[in-house]
């Protein structure tokens, strides 16, 4: 109470000429995908983080574009059709993105539906702005989405009607392996699963070390020390003996189909330390948005004559 002396309640002090102070107030709750990207919009449109927000412990989010040559939207959660799994931040990497001037999307630092895109790809393993390494889509002819959707963490592959994430640490990631070659291979691919020596070379490695070591046998399946992408399941199927018992096609397989790149560490955090999921199988966006899920997709607006880039 702004009187003097302080009265002890609202209608004393405000009898004694005061002004009644009700303190700074609490956090604002998120408890819907729509919620989280209309504020998601609000953070990237205001000047400070001053607003604090309080994400639902079920929301789960994921940075993704489409192609608009060939496409209006996106069809399934990870945005490229034949993906087998999307990755995912989970309620605590939303959370931040609303309310830290350095990791998220709020304050004087991102002002554009660009600079947020950057700021979620450094987040989230897909920038490396110190080194100008990125991994995101060239916009155009690409549009980038931010698809929130309502989901549980099982540390299992998803049931129909729902979505379950998974933690992606090695050991996680080297059990699914199996189930996702068939959806990148085709049917016809023989089934396999990682052996323990493929286990042992990948858990807590490092691709730039592990390319060095091994660099003729990266250099044979196309891929360099700074990318592994290589969408040829025809190459694949010609190693298809080596797929689970060789580190390196192992590797180049993964970061391939599965999205797993150089900046991958296992860890089941990404390198700005937020807490990272997937989901398998990929589901179907229109599903989701009329399931449990309730997917909600935030369009970014990036003009096309200014375009995408993430360097400093």
């Amino acid at each position: 109470c702004s009187a003097a002396p302080p009265a002890r309640s609202r209608g004393a002090c405000e009898a004694a000429g005061g002004v009644w102070c009700t303190g700074a107030p609490g956090p604002r709750a998120v408890g819907s995908p729509g919620a989280f990207n209309e504020a998601l919009r609000e953070v990237i449109r205001g000047a400070d983080c001053s607003t604090r927000y309080e994400v639902s412990g079920d929301l789960f989010g994921t940075l993704t574009a489409y192609d608009t040559r060939s496409a209006t939207g996106i069809a399934d959660l990870a945005g490229v059709p034949g993906k087998p799994l999307a990755w995912l931040a989970g309620p605590l990497g939303l959370a931040a993105l609303l309310n830290e001037e350095r990791r998220g999307c709020c304050g004087a630092g991102v002002r554009t539906m660009a600079a947020c895109v950057c700021r979620i790809g450094a987040d989230v393993g897909l920038v490396d702005s110190d080194n100008n390494v990125s991994y995101l889509a060239e916009v155009p002819p690409h549009r980038y989405v931010y698809a929130v959707i309502r989901a549980t963490t099982t540390n299992r592959t998803g049931s129909s009607g729902s979505v379950e994430t998974l933690v992606p640490t090695w050991p996680n990631l080297l059990d699914v392996m199996q189930a996702t070659i068939p959806l990148t291979l085709g049917e016809e691919a023989p089934s396999c699963a990682p052996t323990e020596e493929v286990r042992r070379a990948l858990d807590g490695s490092d691709y730039g070390e592990l390319f060095r070591q091994r660099r003729p046998a990266f250099e044979a399946l196309g891929a360099t020390e700074e990318n592994c992408k290589i969408m040829d399941p025809a190459l694949f199927l010609s190693h298809a003996d080596e797929l689970c018992t060789s580190p390196v096609v192992a590797r180049v397989f993964l970061c391939s189909f599965l999205d797993v790149n150089p900046m991958f560490r296992g860890t089941g955090r990404t390198p700005s330390g937020f807490r990272e999921y997937i989901t398998i199988p990929n589901p179907d966006v229109a599903l989701l948005q009329t399931g449990p899920a309730e997917a909600d997709i935030l369009e970014f607006d990036i003009p096309e004559d200014d375009g995408l880039s993430c360097e400093r």
